[in-house]
């Protein structure tokens, strides 16, 4: 999630883009909504049913979300799954015809490598993660365990492999893109051996956010980790939030803190021979109006709009789906950044940006 801090690295090249079909996603597969914009959630986090919660992002015809399915509440004990949250999640997405893309993340309690009991820290074991992967997709992917008493069915689209594992603040004590490779590689060859169709994304961003302020890149680190990794997976992830904050797509300035480095991402993995469609899975801008990270409602639907005119114009063949982050309330606290992405008020009301997702997830059919 959008914590930021303005990192370094040398400059990587932009290389020409290929001019190559997308590859096929699953929007264009047995009756799938083709929408290329979805919506950051934590449904999950609250108390709303969750029918209720979802019914109103639906109904403005968004048909993907973005979801946490926190390994800590899944499998709070070794080996004792509790699904009750996330069936509710799966049986209103699927009556609602809207995807889901699961975020496997952080560590269990039980699992982590952290001695304080950091959640944040990566597991002891792989092995551990990756069959909590593999229960996650034997439940919910094509044919699970959940679809035998289901109706409708809607098996889960996707999975995205931890989240933000690029970043200090999600990767405990720094990032590791070696360590990360081997975490990403079981949980992607137990998701494969269990044959649900479900695609497996990783993390890609350009560079690493490091609390000892290191310059170094991750995606191309990753790969240079685990050059087997590409035929495992179906896809990069990307958070493309700017630095500053408050700076919109066509800003001037350095181009590995702007919005515009989904293009840089892909040059990595077109010079690594890597190349899968992009999923931008998190962007967006706060409201904080008392803070230098904030920007208006006005130029929140904007730069939104700036943003959804690349993924659906110059980037087009290589990015498969672009998630608005976050469907969540705003605090209103005009000095509370990190409270303030949501593109709702805090009184429910739907800020402008709302309108510029609804717009392209009406326009937005493949």
């Amino acid at each position: 999630m959008p914590r930021i801090p303005r990192p370094a690295a040398p400059l990587l090249a932009v290389a020409a883009i290929a001019l190559l079909a997308l590859l096929a996603t699953r929007g264009d597969d047995g009756g799938r909504a083709s929408s290329r914009i979805g919506v950051s959630t934590h449904l999950m986090a609250g108390d709303e049913p969750l029918d209720q919660a979802l019914a109103p992002i639906a109904r403005d015809g968004v048909r993907w979300i973005r979801e946490d399915f926190a390994w800590a509440r899944i499998e709070p004990e070794r080996g004792r799954y509790d699904w009750q949250r996330t069936d509710e999640l799966m049986a209103a997405a699927a009556a609602a015809e809207v995807d889901v893309l699961a975020i496997l993340d952080y560590s269990a309690p039980w699992a982590t490598s952290d001695p304080g009991g950091d959640l944040e820290a990566p597991p002891r074991a792989d092995a551990d993660y990756a069959r909590f992967a593999r229960a996650v997709v034997d439940r919910y992917g094509e044919g699970g365990a959940f679809w035998d008493r289901a109706d409708p069915v809607r098996p889960l689209a996707a999975v995205e492999l931890w989240n933000e594992p690029w970043g200090f603040f999600f990767w405990r004590p720094e990032p590791d893109p070696a360590r990360y490779a081997t975490l990403a590689r079981a949980a992607a060859e137990a998701i494969r051996a269990a044959d649900r169709d479900v695609d497996v994304l990783v993390p890609a961003d350009l560079l690493q956010v490091r609390a000892d302020g290191a310059v170094r890149p991750w995606f191309a680190a990753l790969l240079e980790a685990d050059g087997g990794l590409p035929d495992l997976v179906d896809g990069w992830t990307v958070h493309p939030y700017p630095s500053p904050r408050a700076a919109g797509p066509e800003a001037d300035g350095d181009l590995r803190y702007s919005v515009k480095r989904v293009a840089e991402v892909r040059a990595v993995a077109e010079r690594e021979r890597a190349i899968h469609p992009i999923w931008i899975t998190e962007i967006g801008w706060t409201t904080a109006a008392e803070t230098e990270d904030g920007v208006s409602e006005e130029e929140q639907a904007q730069y939104l709009e700036e943003t959804l005119a690349l993924a659906e114009g110059p980037w087009r063949d290589f990015v498969a789906r672009t998630f608005v982050y976050t469907w969540s309330r705003s605090t209103g606290a005009a000095g509370d950044v990190e409270g303030n992405y949501g593109l709702r008020r805090a009184d429910g009301s739907v800020k402008p940006a709302w309108r510029v997702v609804r717009e392209h997830a009406s326009d937005g059919e493949d």
